[in-house]
C-alpha cells in the first residue's frame, strides 16, 4: 500500500535527508507521513466535495502526470504542487541505490515510450520490485516459497508444515521490514490468506 509514494521519499531521503526532502517536495511529504491529512486536504479544496477514495486515487494519479499536460492549470491547488514535485522525485530516484541496476534501461524505456511522465512510473515500478526480489529469501527463512509475483504482490506458498495465521502476518511485517531496510517505507497487506490458515 501507498509503495509509490513511499519509493519515491525514499529516495528523496536518501539524497537530501528528512528535512532536505520535506523543502524539496512537502506535499509528497504529507501524503506518506500523513496520508489522511493529504487526503482531506485535497477533498477540502472541492467546493462539492469528494470522498476520501476519490480524493486517494487523484493523489495517487497525480503521480503519473506532468506539469506539462493541458489540464495542469485547472488542477486544485494540492494536486498541482504535488505535480510540480515530480521532476524532484525523478532525480532521486534515479541516483536511488535499490534501484541503481536498472536505472539506464529505465531511462531508455521512458525515452523510447515519448511520455513525459513514463520515467517516474518505471522508476517506482522498480522500487517495489526491488522490496520483493529482496524480500524472498528473508520469506524462504519463514517457510514460504515465492510462486509468483504479480506486478506489486507476491504470491507465496507454504513449503514447509505447521504453519499457522501468525506465519502468514510474520511474513506480511518481513516484507516490510525489508522495505524499510531499503529505505521504502511501505504498508505491507494480505489480501488474500491461504485457504489452510483461515
Amino acid at each position: 500500500s501507498a509503495a509509490h509514494p513511499s519509493a519515491a521519499w525514499g529516495a528523496l531521503v536518501a539524497k537530501h535527508g528528512a528535512a532536505g526532502a520535506e523543502d524539496l517536495c512537502p506535499c509528497l511529504a504529507l501524503l506518506v507521513k500523513d496520508r489522511e491529512t493529504a487526503i482531506n486536504r485535497l477533498a477540502s479544496e472541492y467546493a462539492r466535495g469528494i470522498t476520501p477514495e476519490d480524493a486517494k486515487t487523484k493523489l495517487l494519479r497525480s503521480l503519473n502526470q506532468t506539469a506539462d499536460d493541458e489540464t495542469h492549470a485547472h488542477r486544485k491547488p494540492f494536486l498541482r504542487k504535488l505535480v510540480e514535485e515530480r521532476p524532484a522525485m525523478e532525480a532521486a530516484l534515479l541516483e536511488f541505490a535499490p534501484i541503481a541496476s536498472v536505472t539506464g534501461a529505465i531511462r531508455a524505456k521512458a525515452e523510447k515510450s515519448g511520455k513525459a511522465s513514463t520515467l517516474l512510473a518505471l522508476l517506482m515500478q522498480a522500487c517495489e520490485n526491488a522490496v520483493i526480489v529482496a524480500s524472498i529469501p528473508r520469506l524462504a527463512e519463514l517457510g514460504w516459497a515465492a510462486v509468483g509475483v504479480i506486478s506489486d504482490a507476491l504470491l507465496l506458498e507454504a513449503h514447509r508444515t505447521g504453519l499457522d495465521e501468525s506465519a502468514a502476518e510474520a511474513a506480511r511485517r518481513e516484507m516490510q521490514d525489508v522495505g524499510r531496510g531499503l529505505g521504502i517505507l511501505i504498508q505491507v497487506k494480505i489480501d488474500h490468506a491461504p485457504s489452510s490458515l483461515r
